[in-house]
């Protein structure tokens, strides 16, 4: 199957929408979205479950300053932490193994 640019969350819910509402089978909806249908399954999956925003792109790859992650880096070196999580961790936002699992 071509692989198509992301399509944006408002085209994403339009397929869903119609898929749910028996428009479209699934076969069909992911051939509208140049996806597998695996894909549309996910799709309603995450809808039914988070309502529209389950569609929105996700936060991925953050990227941090240089200052937060030395701090992280030094704590982690000096065993500050909490349950072997840092406190800057904790403050910066940055996910520890388990979050990121």
């Amino acid at each position: 199957m071509p692989q198509k640019g992301k399509l944006p969350a408002e085209e994403k819910l339009r397929i869903v929408e119609m898929y749910l509402a028996g428009k479209v089978g699934c076969a069909e909806a992911g051939r509208m979205a140049c996806v597998d249908s695996a894909t549309i399954r996910r799709w309603v999956s995450r809808y039914r479950s988070e309502g529209p925003a389950g569609l929105l792109p996700k936060e991925r790859d953050r990227a941090y300053d240089r200052e937060t992650k030395m701090s992280a880096v030094l704590d982690y070196m000096t065993g500050k932490g909490l349950c072997g999580r840092s406190v800057s961790s904790m403050e910066s936002g940055i996910p520890d193994n388990s979050e990121t699992g």
